[in-house]
Formats: C-alpha cells, sequence, structure tokens
C-alpha cells in the first residue's frame, strides 16, 4: 500500500461550492453514497502525481475544467482525491473528500503532520 505524508493546511476555500455542483456526479462515480462536500487539504512536500481511477470531463459537470478522482483510505475510511485540470494550488496540494467531515471525525488541526498509515492511506 502507497502512503503519503503531508501537512493539514487551509485550503482556497473555493471547493465546497464547486463540489456542490458536482457532488451527485462524484457519489455516482464512486459508489460513495454520502460523499460530502467537504474537503481536507493536505500539502505534500513533493509533487504529486497520482493515478485517476474516474474523470469527469466538463461537459459531464458543471464545472468547465476535467475533475480526476483517485481512491483512497483515511484512517480505514473510504475516500478520494480530488484533483481539477485547473489545479490552482499548485501539484503539492491535495483535496481529501469522504463521507464523514475529516477534520471532525478525526479531530485533525491545521498544522497535523500525518505518521505513515495512520491518516492517509491510498490504496
Amino acid at each position: 500500500m502507497r502512503q503519503i505524508h503531508g501537512v493539514v493546511t487551509t485550503g482556497a476555500g473555493a471547493a465546497g461550492e464547486s463540489l456542490k455542483l458536482l457532488l451527485s456526479e462524484l457519489r455516482r462515480l464512486t459508489g460513495l453514497a454520502s460523499l460530502l462536500p467537504d474537503s481536507v487539504t493536505i500539502r505534500v512536500p513533493q509533487d504529486y502525481t497520482g493515478r485517476a481511477d474516474y474523470t469527469m470531463e466538463p461537459s459531464e459537470g458543471s464545472l468547465n475544467q476535467t475533475v480526476t478522482l483517485e481512491r483512497c483510505r483515511v484512517r480505514g475510511l473510504d475516500a478520494i482525491i480530488l484533483r481539477t485540470s485547473a489545479n490552482t494550488q499548485g501539484a503539492r496540494v491535495l483535496e481529501i473528500l469522504a463521507e464523514v467531515r475529516l477534520r471532525t471525525e478525526f479531530g485533525i488541526s491545521d498544522g497535523d503532520r500525518f505518521v505513515a498509515g495512520q491518516k492517509l492511506q491510498v490504496v
């Protein structure tokens, strides 16, 4: 199992509104029926190039950019890494979504460091 190490950070804040527009399609694609439009932003030490398990082209959603989704696990829960073709935050920032509010569920705060296998595991 590949592991990602990073630090929780405050995101740009734009994801929430955009995600609400895509939520039903994200749920359908990923099979995560209760997926929430809340994300946790993780800053990783090196550029991250994941693999897309799902891709949404602009015509499939309400955004004017491609959205890629990568399956992952956060402390045993199914989750997804969401990236957009605009990628305005850079290649070292990941948006993680799940069926629970990750910050609340696990007491995650800005500045928290990840320990291998404890918070974010890509499967």
